[in-house]
């Protein structure tokens, strides 16, 4: 299944699931490399090897080094993640580029018994859009290419092509349908799909907003930005990609995907069913191009962010220009945000892989993760990393709490509307067909898994909500206690 993920936000992220076979994943074929055995005395040290790291940089990012006691917290969460199998991926952060933590979970593919490691190949979805971008602005600062030319320049039959500049596609704002959201897409994304196919595909649905009126994500901008790249090159998009980014980074990992080959340390991707893992459908690479058909490893996208934001790929004012957010929308990156600190990056997802690559420019701290199984929240596990390494308090997630059935009689206990002075989103509780579902303002409906005391969970979207306790020990069903990404918010009863 193909998804596109424009950013995770810290409420309610839904994902939909399209199993399709079933693989046990038992203790005997559960593997994963983790971090060499370090002393415990030795602090990890990596800013003196860098001469372009000024005095002032240095006493800045030498406060955040990762300590003995970081390194045994950051090995203790991802063990938590393993042993209850919640997680199959990559992890890695660096500083100015050298890599100061990586953590691999799990297996590139079940049927094989294969673990993922440092040189595992993951599909990276929507974080394609960066690079992208940067060749894109590459062609700019080669006067081959402009911000304010014309669409209509390239493919005159996109509707009103002569209004859409190259700037409202990097940054979503040309109002043209998203081809992902076809209402037949789900029957063609795994079959190989010409230029001409996809563009007829584009260009037979209206436009969904009056240009650079607003911004909505699409990824039909990324893949015009990628033919117009091949256009200008006359070269295909994986070589330009090669030629322009990957031979000068010496990124070994990263190219245009393919068939998933395990050979090559590709990665295969699944979605949990139950207590086994089922593996996903493969999308053809054809359709999405630079809008998301990239595959790499989490230290190479750290090496790629650090490169870039150097200055190593495009000039100053590329940068600038891709940094720039007009209405959360940057010309390839997204801000993300943790406690007094933005870092720049962009998120991805794409069958049941997902990908995040983020760069806190001020610290030259970046940090990746690759994910091919899923079941516990992307967000909670970047969350938790970034807590740990900025000292931030931080609560080790439990998976021990026992499920229970409730009857309907003690389900409606549970039912009302709930409000939050700290959360502008309102949380309705309902039964239906037995189960407690949630409903936030404006979003779809989902059901809550109950556990003892009052606890209740979608593991989708790493949401806890925690009933209070009555006066006499009980559960006070008038106020509960949401917890996701780090984040807690009270909410109560209304009259």
């Amino acid at each position: 299944m193909l998804k596109f993920i424009l950013s995770i936000p810290l409420l309610f992220l839904l994902l939909s699931c399209s199993p399709k076979v079933s693989n046990n994943l038992t203790d005997e074929t559960k593997s994963a490399e983790k971090t060499q055995a370090r002393p415990e005395a030795e602090l990890v040290e990596v800013i003196s090897e860098h001469s372009d790291v000024s005095p002032t940089d240095h006493q800045l990012r030498s406060e955040h080094q990762l300590s003995p006691e970081k390194l045994l917290k950051l090995d203790a969460f991802f063990d938590l993640l393993e042993e209850n199998n919640k997680m199959m991926g990559a992890f890695s952060m660096s500083i100015d580029g050298k890599i100061i933590y990586e953590r691999y979970l799990g297996l590139a593919d079940i049927e094989s018994g294969k673990s993922i490691s440092q040189n595992s190949k993951f599909r990276i979805g929507s974080i394609s859009k960066t690079f992208t971008s940067v060749l894109i602005h590459q062609l700019i600062e080669d006067d081959k290419l402009n911000l304010d030319d014309k669409l209509s320049q390239f493919f005159p039959k996109v509707p009103e092509a002569e209004k859409i500049t190259i700037s409202n596609l990097l940054n979503h704002r040309s109002g043209i349908f998203n081809f992902t959201n076809a209402p037949d897409f789900m029957g063609m994304h795994t079959k190989a799909a010409s230029r001409t196919q996809m563009l007829n595909k584009i260009i037979s649905f209206d436009r969904v907003f009056e240009v650079n009126s607003k911004a909505e994500y699409s990824n039909s901008n990324y893949l015009l930005l990628s033919w117009i790249i091949e256009d200008l090159y006359n070269k295909s998009y994986a070589d330009v990609l090669q030629d322009k980014i990957v031979k000068p980074l010496s990124l070994k990992n990263t190219l245009y995907g393919g068939k998933i080959n395990i050979e090559n340390n590709d990665v295969r991707s699944y979605l949990k069913d139950g207590d086994s893992w089922s593996l996903t459908d493969e999308t053809d690479m054809s359709i999405p191009s630079g809008a998301g058909a990239l595959v790499s490893t989490v230290n190479d996208l750290n090496h790629f962010f650090n490169q870039l934001f150097k200055g190593n790929l495009i000039n100053e004012t590329s940068i600038a220009s891709m940094s720039e957010m007009v209405e959360n929308y940057g010309r390839g990156l997204f801000q993300i945000p943790f406690h007094e600190h933005v870092a720049l990056g962009h998120n991805g997802g794409i069958d049941g892989f997902h990908s995040n690559a983020f760069h806190f420019t001020e610290l030259g701290l970046g940090g990746a993760i690759t994910v091919n199984g899923n079941n516990y929240n992307m967000n909670d596990v970047i969350v938790a990393a970034l807590s740990i390494y900025f000292d931030k308090e931080f609560e080790m997630p439990r998976f021990d709490q026992v499920e229970i059935t409730l009857d309907s009689d003690e389900i409606v206990k549970y039912a009302g509307t709930f409000a939050s002075v700290t959360m502008p989103l309102k949380i309705s509780l309902f039964e239906s067909n037995g189960n407690l579902m949630a409903q936030a303002t404006g979003q779809g409906a989902f059901p809550l898994t109950p556990f003892e005391d009052g606890m209740f969970t979608f593991d989708q979207a790493g949401i806890v909500l925690q009933f209070a306790k009555s006066a006499e020990g009980g559960i006070d069903y008038k106020k509960f206690e949401l917890r996701q990404g780090g984040g807690s918010y009270i909410f109560n009863l209304e009259p």
